[in-house]
């Protein structure tokens, strides 16, 4: 074998670990995030005392005020996002201060390293705009530098989105004409996707209203407009607690892996838009990537020809190599589900919803060809290429119907309580090839009886829990972004990880000592000796000649 046929070979080696590659962030699937904060005195701690109860994970000694709570999100949102999801991007607004950036008066844009920031340094630095009684802001102009910062970024982002971190209800002070501007920019920012959530600061004795100026901004937020708009407000104690809260894991992506066409013929005449998406997959520890220890750039990789190397990027192999089927779902036929087994699950399954936006009329063909297979039971078998240089995979596309939750036991609210549990759409199932199939000698083992299975499903009762699979998370994970975070502050110690997955026996003693004990009994448990492996012995032989340094005289004849 050549040096050109091992190069090539470690590149398709692991031709079916797409998982990895479904992990890394496409453009769309980009988020970017803006922080406005508003520095009014009372935010700064200049005037009036902040509220410590407005957060229970604020720890008192750190934080005197509602800019340093509001800092302490931003610095807490930036550390998870470069942890799961460095792709994304975060900026830091100020408004109100005295000095301003080159787009706006009293609007400070502040760049990055927003930890080093404290308030007595930003007060002395930029300063901040007396409240007084008749005393107005555009709140209108902090919108727009914040839509200007998304607009002229050279990035495209998937989510776009505002944090507004206030104590002032009324930011306009019921000037007519700076409420209309605002109300105007919002719906301008509605129109490039751009989210807004208010997130207010307490102040002691003080109600944060939204009725004075909020309400109408953030109006079109709202599903259902003519309901009591005070139910839709957050509440302020969780949704900083979430923000403050960190998480040492991968963050699995909700946006859409692929945009592809979904080919109904050979002709590729009628062909729909679908976007797909991946509902649950195992998170990795992300592959290594090796750098030179000289200028700490990224090692290429080649071979040598002739005296000198060339080098091959990995895209450049996969697209002369791998460039067998275009991109898309191609349809194959249809077959009945019966013949659907659970032993074909090989890899986790991806979810496919139409796309109107790609190719109009897409979902109308798609909902026509959902119902069709719901309603006789089939499943489609396709040829699935996800992106351009994978290999083509053999699924089967099986039918999901909607479920709505409905309350019927409040009839006035016209669908008000309606929640869509489980979307419509077609889930890929990765079917397995002939190789894939093993023949397993299954031991036979002696038949439980009936009396045997009743004591053991009464233990299985008592140590039944509810359990999802996000409610614990995996402590290598946690441990190894724990320790990348150390290295990369340059921190002595790392956080502390709590291992989740171990067992509770105390619990476990407390819910269910009494079954535990008649399952050993009937099962004859307790007499059963503890097998303990043996000391590895030792060569003397081996010991003998290491020692008189005559290994090499040991050769095995081929």
């Amino acid at each position: 074998m050549t040096s050109i046929d091992n190069y090539f070979g470690e590149f398709l080696d692991n031709e079916d670990n797409e998982q990895e590659q479904n992990s890394k962030p496409l453009q769309d699937m980009r988020s970017g995030v803006i922080f406005l904060i508003d520095c009014t005195p009372t935010m700064l701690g200049l005037h009036g005392s902040f509220d410590l109860n407005s957060s229970n994970t604020v720890d008192s000694s750190s934080v005197k005020s509602g800019f340093d709570l509001s800092l302490l999100c931003c610095q807490t949102f930036q550390q998870n996002k470069a942890l799961h999801s460095p792709f994304d991007m975060t900026g830091l607004v100020l408004m109100r201060t005295n000095e301003s950036s080159v787009e706006m008066k009293n609007i400070m844009v502040l760049q990055p390293l927003v930890e080093t920031v404290k308030t007595d340094e930003l007060e002395k630095r930029y300063g901040t705009i007396v409240n007084q009684p008749n005393i107005t802001f555009p709140l209108h102009e902090a919108l727009w530098v914040c839509q200007n910062q998304f607009i002229t970024c050279s990035k495209t982002f998937g989510i776009k989105h505002i944090f507004l971190l206030t104590d002032d209800p009324d930011p306009v002070n019921k000037n007519a004409n700076l409420k209309r501007r605002a109300i105007a920019k919002m719906a301008d920012m509605k129109q490039y996707g751009i989210e807004l959530e208010v997130i207010p600061i307490k102040q002691q004795n003080t109600k944060f209203d939204y009725e004075l100026f909020y309400d109408e901004l953030l109006e079109d937020e709202l599903i259902y407009p003519d309901l009591d708009k005070s139910s839709y407000h957050p509440d302020p104690t969780e949704r900083l607690d979430e923000l403050l809260s960190r998480i040492n894991s991968h963050e699995l992506r909700r946006s859409r892996l692929a945009r592809l066409p979904f080919h109904l013929g050979s002709s590729k005449n009628l062909t729909l838009g679908i976007s797909v998406y991946c509902l649950v997959y195992p998170t990795r520890i992300p592959s290594p990537i090796w750098l030179s220890s000289s200028d700490n750039k990224i090692v290429l990789r080649g071979i040598k020809l002739d005296g000198r190397y060339i080098c091959f990027d990995k895209d450049e192999l996969t697209e002369a190599v791998r460039n067998i089927a275009p991109v898309g779902l191609h349809l194959l036929g249809f077959i009945s589900q019966k013949f659907l087994k659970r032993y074909y699950y090989i890899r986790p399954a991806h979810f496919i919803y139409p796309d109107e936006k790609s190719i109009h009329g897409s979902r109308l063909w798609f909902t026509a060809l959902l119902n069709r297979c719901l309603h006789r039971k089939l499943l489609a078998i396709a040829i699935y290429v996800q992106r351009k240089g994978q290999f083509p995979r053999l699924v089967a596309l099986l039918p999901q119907a909607e479920q709505i939750n409905d309350d019927d036991d409040d009839d006035d609210n016209d669908g008000a309580n309606r929640t869509q549990t489980i979307p419509p759409g077609f889930h890929i199932i990765f079917l397995p090839y002939a190789d894939d199939f093993r023949d397993i000698e299954i031991p036979t083992n002696e038949i439980a009886n009936e009396s045997q299975v009743d004591i053991a499903k009464a233990m299985i009762r008592k140590l039944m829990v509810p359990f999802t699979p996000g409610q614990i998370e995996n402590p290598t994970l946690q441990r190894f972004y724990s320790l990348l975070e150390a290295l990369a502050l340059n921190r002595e110690t790392q956080s502390e990880v709590v291992d989740h997955t171990l067992p509770k026996f105390g619990a476990i003693k407390r819910r269910a000592s009494e079954e535990i004990t008649a399952f050993k009994e009937c099962f004859n448990l307790n007499n059963e000796s503890i097998f303990k492996y043996g000391t590895p012995q030792h060569c003397p032989l081996m010991t003998l000649q290491w020692l008189n340094a005559k290994l090499s005289s040991l050769t095995v004849n081929t």
